[in-house]
């Protein structure tokens, strides 16, 4: 509820702070009926939770026109090795800030201008990091590619089917059954910047793989189909 108001009053008020403490507030809020055992939260209640938040996001964007994608940074440029930030640019370039950039917390940059907000998918990545008992910046893409499947099929039963693949310079995954299908599909469909701030499925995989990589991470592509609820992402590593 705190969290709510406060993204709401930061809109009303132009206040960039209260709309990241208030994203943040709502995430972690929703973030603790993730991990609820037997079987977490019905895919219903999931859906309905996570695709209020998800507008709330795009208007907090929209209102402060941010229409740029999101890149997933990397621990090097985040103080806290648990957190997880997506920086969205405020035009189509694809640039990511310097360290000095997000020290104290900043939220709005001006080289290159954006915007760092807490991602969605934070909770999952370090409940992923609990259930493996492992780090992932402490752990190569190939352990990655090797533990998620189990984590997300037989662990966790985020999805009945998961798929993980790696070239040089992408990470592929395929999903099916995933309880997140309808918040990815309903966010794709209807909001203004899916591209920028994604749902937490798409999100906590891409924190994952910077964690690993030590290298930002933007969600290049992703293609959605009724049959089975498939879901298929495709993820750019940025280099220098």
């Amino acid at each position: 509820m705190f969290g709510i108001v406060a993204t709401i009053l930061s809109i009303t008020l132009s206040s960039y702070i209260m709309g990241f403490m208030g994203l943040a507030l709502i995430f972690l809020a929703v973030i603790s009926l993730y991990i609820r055992p037997a079987g977490y939260v019905q895919a219903v209640s999931l859906t309905y939770t996570a695709s209020v938040l998800l507008r709330i996001a795009d208007r907090l964007l929209n209102a402060h026109n941010i229409q740029g994608k999101g890149v997933y940074l990397p621990p090097l440029l985040i103080k806290d090795l648990k957190d997880g930030l997506v920086f969205v640019n405020s035009d189509s370039s694809i640039k990511v800030p310097r360290p000095g950039e997000l020290a104290e917390g900043k939220v709005f940059t001006e080289n290159p201008k954006g915007i760092c907000l807490t991602a969605s998918g934070l909770g999952l990545t370090n409940l992923f990091e609990e259930k493996l008992g492992r780090s992932f910046t402490e752990v190569s893409l190939e352990y990655v590619l090797e533990k998620l499947p189990e984590l997300f099929t037989d662990v966790l039963e985020i999805a009945e089917t998961f798929e993980i693949s790696s070239d040089q310079d992408s990470v592929s995954v395929k999903a099916e059954g995933s309880i997140f299908f309808d918040v990815c599909k309903q966010a794709r469909e209807s909001l203004v910047n899916c591209s920028s701030y994604g749902c937490p499925f798409c999100s906590s995989i891409a924190i994952a793989i910077a964690r690993c990589l030590g290298k930002p991470i933007l969600a290049e592509k992703s293609e959605f189909s009724n049959k089975n609820k498939s879901l298929e992402i495709v993820y750019r590593i940025i280099k220098d």
